[in-house]
């Protein structure tokens, strides 16, 4: 996506960078600049989603009010998430969609829907995994913000990792922050881990001291709790 948009000719020299292909060589490395967006800059991701915005609004008048919509509020960086009504509306709105995007170097591949109909109207080297046989293969499963997407069932789930023996003040934080859920949908439950954390800080516990021998587990009752 950030390849997709072109860097001022002014600012390229903020991403010169060197190149030497032999570094036994005496002679003078290669100098490059890049011309378009790069990943690791911090304004890129705010640059690409302004000019994916800016595409819907300067096409208001060649592509219908959903659409356009559909650019401004159901995207997440590149990747595109939307619910329609009906198999219909879903593939106008993504042909759409498409074209619109496409119009400023924008091409959105890896389609994905819970409909085998809909799923089966894109075509096939656009799809998620163009080698799935609709006629006896289950629908492939997508991720995307932390959920996982069970397409046959059209339903969501998370995948974690169980906390590791003994549990840790050490072992609760990495397991803590490796959930990503930007979303929030986990919050209710890992609101519970982050209590825990916040109890080994108040007492002082060590990092690698068994939670379960100090007794320090969440819902036991006591001053030392």
């Amino acid at each position: 996506m950030y390849h997709m948009v072109r860097l001022p000719q002014s600012d390229t020299d903020s991403v010169r960078f060197f190149w030497q292909e032999d570094l036994r060589s005496t002679s003078p490395p290669d100098v490059y600049q890049f011309l378009v967006r790069i990943f690791g800059a911090v304004d890129s991701p705010y640059v690409a989603n302004y000019c994916l915005k800016q595409t819907a609004l300067d096409n208001t008048s060649q592509f219908s009010t959903e659409a356009v919509e559909t650019v401004l509020r159901d995207f997440y960086v590149d990747d595109l998430l939307s619910s329609k009504w009906n198999d219909d509306s879903a593939f106008s709105v993504a042909q759409e969609v498409s074209n619109m995007l496409a119009s400023r170097g924008f091409r959105l591949t890896k389609w994905l829907s819970s409909s085998k109909t809909l799923f089966s109207k894109f075509n096939t080297e656009d799809r998620l995994n163009p080698d799935v046989d609709l006629d006896f293969d289950c629908l492939p499963v997508s991720k995307a913000l932390g959920l996982h997407w069970n397409t046959n069932d059209d339903d969501f789930f998370f995948i974690y990792n169980s906390l590791a023996k003994p549990v840790t003040k050490r072992e609760a934080l990495s397991a803590t922050a490796s959930v990503f859920d930007p979303l929030g949908i986990l919050a209710p439950i890992i609101l519970t881990a982050k209590l825990l954390i916040r109890e080994c800080w108040r007492d002082d516990l060590k990092w690698d001291e068994n939670l379960v021998t100090v007794g320090r587990i969440l819902g036991e009752t006591g001053p030392n709790r």
